[in-house]
C-alpha cells in the first residue's frame, strides 16, 4: 500500500509539472485578449484616425552605406541603425537619412566575425551588442560604431536577441546549440553576472516549426515599451518581466483560428491557411502607451487601442493631406517611441512620383522636400522610410 501511495504522488507531481509547463505556452485566461477579424480584403486605414505626422527619409546611398536588405531597425539616440544580414554589416544614419558608420569587422582575428546575425541596444550603458553567429560571440560597440575591444563566447546559435534590465533575451536555435539550452525555447543572459539560464521547455511542434522557414527571417523579438516576443506559430504574445517570459497577449482570431492539429510538416501551410482564411503567423508586435500594432499571414498592419479595447486590421495608409505616399510594408522597429514604420523601396518612391508629376494639382500640393528628394533618390538607391506618429 505505501509502494502504492508513492507511486502514486509521482505520477501526481509528473502531471502536475506537465501542466505547468504547457500553462507557460498556451492561452492563460488571465491575458489581455485582442480580438481580430480575419478578412478576405483588408480595408484602407484613414490617416487622421490614429496619426498626427508621417514623413519620409531617405537613406543615403553611396558606396560606403548602400545596403541589400532591413533584417532589423532601430531608432535609438537620434539615429537609425539598420542590420544588414546578408552583408553582414550594421550601418548607422540619422534621422534625415545620412550616412554616418557601418560596422563591418568581416574577418578571422580578434575583434572579427565572419557571420552578423543580430544586434540589440543596451540602453544602460549605451552600446551596441552585436551577435554573430560565426563564430559564436557578443561584441560591444559604442553607439556612433566604435569597437569596444570587448567579446563574449555565446553558447550554441538562436534566432534573435532583445536587450532590458542588463539582460540578453535570446529565442534558442534548439538543434545546433549547446547542451544547456537545445531543449529550452528562451535563454537569458546577465550582463554583469554573466550568469546564464534557459527556460521553457520545447516540444515536438516547436521543432517541427523550425523546420520550416515560419522562423525566419521574421523578428520575434522587438524592444518597444516592452521587449515583446512572438514565436509565429502560437497567437500568445510574451514579454520579459522580472528575468521570465510570460503571456502577455493573446491574439483571438475566433472561429478563424488555425487549427491546433494542422499538421507543421506540411509543405503547403501558407497555401492551406489562406484557402481557409485563417489567422496565421503574428509577428512585428510592438507596442507604446495608447497602441500595439503587429500583423499576420496576408494581413499589412493590425492596430489595437489598449484604451478602447478594439482592433482594427488595414491594407494601406496614406497621409492624403500630408506627403500622399503608400504605407504598405509595415516593418515593426525597436525602439520606445509611438512611431511606425513602413519601408518604400526607391524605384516605387520614384515611379510614384512620376505619376504624381503629371497631375499638376497633386504635384503643387507635395510638400517641397519630397520633389528635392525625386530629384536626388535614384532607382537602384537604398529604400526610403515612412514613419508614421501617433496621435497622444
Amino acid at each position: 500500500m505505501i509502494r502504492f501511495s508513492t507511486r502514486l504522488i509521482i505520477l501526481c507531481i509528473l502531471i502536475i509539472l506537465n501542466s505547468c509547463k504547457q500553462a507557460e505556452k498556451e492561452e492563460d485566461a488571465s491575458v489581455e485578449r485582442i480580438k481580430v477579424e480575419v478578412q478576405k480584403k483588408y480595408p484602407e486605414g484613414n490617416f487622421e484616425d490614429y496619426f498626427s505626422e508621417s514623413k519620409l527619409v531617405a537613406l543615403e546611398s553611396t558606396e560606403s552605406s548602400f545596403f541589400s536588405e532591413i533584417a532589423r531597425l532601430s531608432l535609438y539616440d537620434n539615429k537609425i541603425y539598420i542590420l544588414d544580414r546578408a552583408m553582414n554589416y550594421l550601418l548607422i544614419f540619422s534621422m534625415t537619412g545620412k550616412f554616418l558608420n557601418k560596422i563591418a569587422a568581416i574577418g578571422k582575428g580578434p575583434g572579427e566575425y565572419i557571420s552578423l546575425w543580430d544586434f540589440a541596444i543596451d540602453e544602460d550603458r549605451e552600446h551596441l551588442i552585436l551577435y554573430t553567429d560565426i563564430p559564436y560571440r557578443l561584441f560591444t560597440y559604442t553607439l556612433d560604431g566604435k569597437s569596444l575591444l570587448k567579446e563574449e563566447t555565446r553558447d550554441g546559435s538562436c534566432f534573435d536577441i532583445g536587450y532590458q534590465n542588463n539582460q540578453i533575451l535570446s529565442y534558442e536555435m534548439g538543434k545546433g546549440g549547446q547542451p544547456a539550452g537545445m531543449d529550452k525555447i528562451f535563454g537569458l543572459y546577465n550582463m554583469e553576472t554573466k550568469e546564464k539560464q534557459y527556460f521553457m521547455d520545447m516540444d515536438e511542434e516547436d521543432k517541427a516549426y523550425r523546420t520550416q522557414l515560419l522562423v525566419y527571417p521574421a523578428q520575434h523579438i522587438i524592444k518597444s515599451e516592452n521587449l515583446s516576443v512572438s514565436l509565429k506559430y502560437t497567437e500568445t504574445i510574451y514579454a520579459l518581466e522580472q528575468g521570465k517570459v510570460v503571456p502577455q497577449y493573446y491574439i483571438d482570431f475566433g472561429a478563424d483560428k488555425t487549427p491546433d492539429n494542422m499538421d507543421p510538416s506540411r509543405d503547403d501551410i501558407f497555401y492551406y491557411v489562406t484557402d481557409n482564411n485563417y489567422g496565421f503567423a503574428i509577428s512585428h508586435f510592438r507596442e507604446n502607451k495608447k497602441y500595439a500594432t503587429f500583423n499576420f499571414w496576408a494581413n499589412m498592419i493590425t492596430i489595437y487601442d489598449k484604451v478602447l479595447k478594439k482592433a482594427k486590421s488595414y491594407s494601406i495608409f496614406i497621409n492624403k493631406k500630408g506627403d500622399q505616399m503608400p504605407f504598405y510594408k509595415y516593418f515593426a522597429h525597436d525602439g520606445a517611441d509611438n512611431k511606425i514604420i513602413s519601408i518604400y523601396p526607391a524605384h516605387e518612391f520614384k515611379t510614384q512620383m512620376k505619376i504624381y508629376k503629371k497631375d499638376p494639382k497633386i504635384w503643387k500640393e507635395l510638400p517641397e522636400y519630397l520633389k528635392k528628394m525625386y530629384n536626388e533618390v535614384s532607382d537602384n538607391g537604398n529604400p526610403l522610410l515612412i514613419i508614421y506618429t501617433f496621435k497622444e
